[in-house]
């Protein structure tokens, strides 16, 4: 209640008189009973009501009545009552500011990790694009691979040709030197034809010769493609290995975030070991793949089936993308839900503060109703904070499970079964 002017008004002798102020200001007013028609009968009555009336002083402050004075024999302090009570309320509006932070705190923080988490989507849909167009580079060097097999088995077939048609013609001049009786004219076209299938001969030799050298040009220029595929492949790692760092730098912000809870610091030290194993294994990997990749350089059957398997451990990886990708909507989700719950809960909170504003403006002499309330308050706000906690323990899964869940799961076991391939 705001202070006024002392103000005070006496309607007639006999009546009560009121006084109310704060501090040194003050308000009375004074009531008086109505007068009777028979002025002269009721003197007596009149003077008995001058007799019985009685000074009331009453000090109110922000709380309360802090001060009830009757006359000059009978005075009520409640001061150190509303001393108490304004105590306890500057703590309630402590703590009301503290939640109001601390939920500022935690938006900020899902806001920040929104951000990181779409920034990472969006690398690993550039990386998806990098492997299909290292797909369809495989899919045309195994192409080019399938022609040369085909061009070198037509090349075999010819040779056997020519060879099968040379024995036949070697039978022949040897079965016309054993007919001496035949005429010098025959000899002459057997030898004709000698000469034309010995050309003939020279020329499939040399064409086999070209072939050959055709040949090994394309298996040169199929195996500067395979290098440009593994220098590919070799990128893709290393872009792995940033998306990876990224997700262990997200990691070790949420743990410097938790540092307050044990059992959380416990998980993340497994998941830490986790990570370091399967890096070892990955490293281990890199050099089987090493190994591989020479081992591909000298045998060529075995490179096209590598490169079937590749194939297939592409397909893999695109399908553990799309699996990627539905996780990642699924946590865009939860977190849109968690939003609204944080919504709701500050606009709860706001109600909170507004009800509580207008319940410490209607304080007055009601203080039995105003403990009631502000025990009603606190019940409310110990309700709030078991929200609180519950939302920010659903936030923690949900970054645990975005942290070492789905996505970096599939992710570890696409790039690893292509690694061990």
């Amino acid at each position: 209640m705001e202070p006024h002017d002392q103000t005070a008004s006496v309607l007639q002798s006999g009546g009560i008189e009121f006084a109310f102020g704060t501090g040194d200001g003050s308000h009375s007013f004074t009531w008086s009973p109505p007068a009777s028609a028979s002025s002269p009968d009721n003197d007596h009555q009149t003077a008995l009501n001058d007799r019985k009336r009685r000074r009331v002083q009453v000090d109110i402050v922000k709380q309360g009545v802090a001060l009830l004075q009757l006359g000059s024999d009978m005075t009520y302090d409640f001061s150190s009552t509303h001393a108490e009570a304004e105590k306890k309320l500057a703590g309630v509006i402590a703590e009301r500011d503290h939640l109001r932070r601390n939920l500022d705190v935690i938006k900020d923080d899902l806001r920040d990790t929104l951000g990181r988490y779409r920034a990472i989507a969006k690398t690993l849909d550039g990386t998806q694009g990098e492997f299909d167009h290292y797909k369809k580079n495989h899919s045309h060097n195994d192409e080019f691979l399938r022609r040369l097999q085909t061009k070198l088995d037509k090349s075999y077939q010819k040779r056997q040709v020519i060879h099968n048609h040379r024995n036949q013609l070697m039978k022949t001049v040897n079965s016309m030197r054993r007919e001496e009786s035949k005429n010098e004219s025959e000899q002459r076209l057997l030898r004709e034809k000698l000469v034309e299938a010995t050309t003939a001969q020279e020329k499939i030799r040399r064409e086999m010769g070209e072939a050959r050298c055709q040949f090994s040009r394309d298996l040169e220029h199929a195996q500067q493609k395979v290098g440009h595929a593994n220098l590919q492949r070799t990128e893709a790692e290393e872009e792995f290995k940033v998306v990876k760092a990224e997700m262990d730098n997200l990691r070790d912000q949420v743990q410097v975030e938790k540092t307050n809870l044990a059992q959380e610091r416990e998980e993340l030290q497994k998941e830490l070991d986790r990570a370091t194993k399967s890096e070892m294994r990955y490293r281990d990997q890199v050099a089987q793949l090493e190994k591989d990749t020479e081992s591909l350089r000298k045998e060529h059957k075995g490179c096209q089936v590598s490169h079937e398997k590749l194939q297939s451990d592409l397909l893999s990886a695109l399908q553990a993308s799309e699996e990627a990708r539905e996780d990642l909507s699924e946590a865009q989700k939860e977190l849109d839900e968690s939003h609204d719950k944080y919504a709701k809960l500050v606009v709860e909170m706001r109600f909170l503060e507004e009800k509580n504003t207008a319940q410490l403006t209607q304080l007055g002499s009601e203080r039995c109703e105003h403990l009631r309330e502000k025990r009603e308050t606190i019940e409310k706000r110990k309700k709030a904070e078991a929200e609180i906690k519950r939302l920010r323990d659903e936030n923690y899964s949900l970054s645990s499970k975005l942290r070492g869940g789905t996505l970096e799961e599939e992710l570890r076991k696409a790039l690893e079964a292509e690694l061990g391939n």
